[in-house]
């Protein structure tokens, strides 16, 4: 469904990782529903976190940036990594893929 961009600034909140410990570097810029209430996490690698219905809901969104210890991927690695379509190895026990 496509939103015109005047509802969108109000439907939303623009969160941004340069300023935030934890980023090892990385640059993220997302757009998460103002419904969603923003905080920290103490666990290692969570940057940030999100909780549905302004903070007492039961959904949560970990954004969770690690250093990667494996082979050196090129940029075609990426690509067929996310054509793969099978990100369910990605997910923690007890975590949902949405």
């Amino acid at each position: 469904r496509s939103v015109s961009s005047a509802n969108h600034a109000t439907t939303q909140q623009r969160w941004e990782s340069y300023v935030r410990r934890g980023t090892l570097g990385v640059n993220v810029s997302l757009r998460v529903p103002l419904s969603w209430k923003q905080g920290d996490d103490d666990r290692p690698h969570v940057v940030s976190k999100w909780t549905s219905q302004y903070g007492s809901g039961s959904a949560i969104i970990s954004l969770i940036i690690n250093e990667f210890k494996g082979p050196t991927m090129s940029h075609e690695d990426v690509l067929e990594l996310v054509k793969a379509d099978d990100w369910e190895w990605m997910v923690p026990n007890r975590f949902n893929l949405i």
